[in-house]
């Protein structure tokens, strides 16, 4: 199972301008390479080592993390349902191909 979008509905401050990212082709370059992690009741976005909201990367490498709660989301899976109840998935990289595994069960 993989995310394949994830609505925000709340502001962020660090991403004012963010609310809706498509995983493997976001609109805003802002959040390409970004990692996207849930754990439990949050949603985390963590950005590439040294960016900043001007678009100049910092020196000492720092990396920039967002919590949103997770009843602020709407996410749109692909594959099994079985993670979407989880509280734990992730991390996955916002821009990269989406490559769903079929399930070799059948």
């Amino acid at each position: 199972m993989k995310l394949a979008s994830i609505t925000i509905n709340t502001e962020m401050r660090e991403l004012p301008h963010v609310h809706h990212i498509d995983m493997q082709s976001p609109a805003s370059p802002w959040v390409r390479q970004w990692t996207v992690t849930i754990d439990g009741p949050s949603v985390y976005l963590a950005s590439p080592r040294g960016w900043q909201r001007d678009g100049n990367v910092r020196e000492d490498g720092a990396v920039t993390t967002i919590e949103v709660p997770r009843s602020a989301c709407s996410m749109r899976w692909i594959g099994s349902s079985a993670v979407a109840a989880s509280a734990k998935y992730g991390p996955q990289t916002i821009g990269d191909p989406i490559v769903v595994e079929l399930d070799k069960k059948r």
